[in-house]
């Protein structure tokens, strides 16, 4: 189950994980603060103690878990996660490659250390990038998608996969309402909304045979995924998209 953990600063949302956590709990316990905070602060500091096993959580539970973490994709500013299993800690340490903000593992006698940490406000960041920079950006990454797998001679399972999500990207690219769009259909804001989930696609399969077994493939859909997830959180969505 899950339970909030009561009497921490106003700008962080505590939750601590016990037996077994269902959908149920992320849908009851979670979710609900995730959106009570991202409302009154604007930003998410989230402090996740562990007391029990990564596979005490249902397929079901990770699945709403990763949903909600891309509901608010670009207001994270800094997950710390407080567990005993290693293989977590270091997994939370490498999450920061993929989404805006730190993100951090602790131990069990780090406590205290993790919730200093985890309270720190994020200095403003400007978005700079206008909804036509943006959409130039993703026709170079799709373009990008295409070229470069072949360029850096990355293994053809992995050049295929390229090749079909670029495939994929252009028409929802070209459809976009923004100043080079062959045909604008989907708001800009809506693309706003979807791009995280795409740029999540990309960091998870990382894990895929294709990538995480080959070196390179691996370092360039780290670098790509990274990329993606720095133009994400340097646009600005709210701007007119005739501009």
């Amino acid at each position: 189950m899950l339970k909030k953990i009561d009497q921490l600063p106003e700008n962080v949302l505590g939750i601590r994980a016990i037996g077994k956590v269902t959908r149920k709990n992320i849908e009851q316990v979670l979710l609900p603060e995730l959106d009570a905070l991202a409302e009154r602060t604007g930003n998410l500091n989230y402090l996740l103690v562990l007391e029990n096993q990564v596979q005490d959580f249902t397929a079901n539970a990770w699945w709403k878990d990763m949903i909600s973490s891309l509901k608010h994709f670009t207001q994270w500013n800094r997950i710390a996660v407080v567990t005993n299993q290693k293989a977590v800690e270091i997994f939370t340490d490498l999450f920061e490659l993929v989404v805006p903000g730190r993100s951090k593992g602790f131990r069990p006698d780090q406590l205290d250390e993790a919730l200093t940490w985890v309270q720190a406000e994020r200095p403003q960041m400007a978005r700079r990038i206008s909804p036509k920079w943006h959409a130039v950006i993703d026709y170079a990454m799709v373009g990008g998608l295409l070229l470069l797998p072949a360029l850096f001679k990355l293994n053809r399972k992995a050049r295929l996969i390229y090749a079909v999500e670029a495939a994929v990207l252009l028409p929802y690219v070209a459809i976009t309402r923004h100043p080079v769009a062959v045909k604008g259909i989907i708001p800009f804001r809506t693309h706003g909304k979807i791009d995280p989930f795409n740029i999540a696609h990309f960091g998870l399969q990382s894990l895929a045979g294709p990538f995480r077994k080959h070196r390179k493939s691996l370092l360039f859909n780290i670098t790509f995924t990274a990329v993606a997830g720095l133009t994400v959180l340097l646009t600005d969505y709210e701007a007119p998209e005739t501009t």
